[in-house]
C-alpha cells in the first residue's frame, strides 16, 4: 500500500493495491459472488467499451462457462449477449437455494461441548442465512421454524438442552436464538 501526500496537507490519499478480477468456472454456487464482483469492476465501468468488457469477461471464464461464450467475436454488442447467456445458465434461484439447503443439511453436527465446534456451526448457519437474504428470501415464519429444527439436531445434547432452556417462546427471531449460542455457551 502506498500513501500519497497531496499539496493540501490536510488530505492524504491512500493508494490501494490493485484487485484482480474474479474467475468463474461454471460452479453455480459461485455465480452470485462472481456476478457482483465482475459487475462492480467491469460491467458498471462506463470508461470501458462493450468489446473491452467482453475481453475481460472471456479472460476470467474457465471450463463450461468459457465454452458458452468462446465462439462470440469480441465486439461491443456481444458483451451483453455473453453476459445474458451466462446469467440465463447460472442464475437459477431454485438451484442456488437447493445447493444452499444441501450445505445447511451437511453442516457437521457438534459431537461434544466445544466452543470451536459451536462457532463453526454458527458461522456456517449465518453464511447460509446471508445467502438466503442475498436471494431476497427472508428467514422468518415457517422458514425460521424449519431452520431452527435443522440446527437443533446439529447440537450435542448438553448444548441443545442449554439452548432449549434459553429460548423465549415467541419473542426472539431464529437468528437471535441460534446465534446466542456462540456467545454464552462455553
Amino acid at each position: 500500500m502506498e500513501v500519497i501526500h497531496t499539496r493540501n496537507s490536510d488530505s492524504t490519499e491512500i493508494k490501494l493495491p490493485t484487485l484482480s478480477l474474479p474467475t468463474f468456472s461454471g460452479v453455480i454456487d459461485e455465480w452470485l459472488t462472481f456476478s457482483d464482483l465482475f459487475q462492480a469492476a467491469v460491467t458498471k465501468n462506463q470508461n470501458l467499451t462493450g468489446a473491452q468488457k467482453l475481453q475481460y469477461l472471456k479472460g476470467v471464464l474457465k471450463g463450461d462457462a468459457q465454452k458458452m461464450v468462446q465462439s462470440l467475436p469480441i465486439t461491443d454488442g456481444n458483451f451483453q449477449i455473453a453476459w445474458d447467456l451466462l446469467k440465463e445458465r447460472y442464475f437459477h434461484k431454485r438451484e442456488i437455494l437447493s445447493s444452499l439447503m444441501k450445505k445447511l443439511m451437511n453442516i457437521s453436527p457438534i459431537t461434544c461441548e466445544s466452543h470451536a465446534q459451536i462457532l463453526k456451526l454458527v458461522d456456517s448457519t449465518k453464511e447460509c442465512v446471508r445467502l438466503l437474504e442475498t436471494l431476497e428470501l427472508k428467514v422468518e415464519g415457517t422458514a425460521d421454524i424449519i431452520l431452527m429444527f435443522i440446527i437443533q439436531f446439529k447440537l450435542d445434547s448438553t448444548t441443545r438442552g442449554w439452548w432449549e432452556r434459553s429460548l423465549d417462546n415467541e419473542k426472539n427471531s431464529f437468528a437471535q436464538r441460534a446465534f446466542t449460542i456462540s456467545f454464552e455457551s462455553c
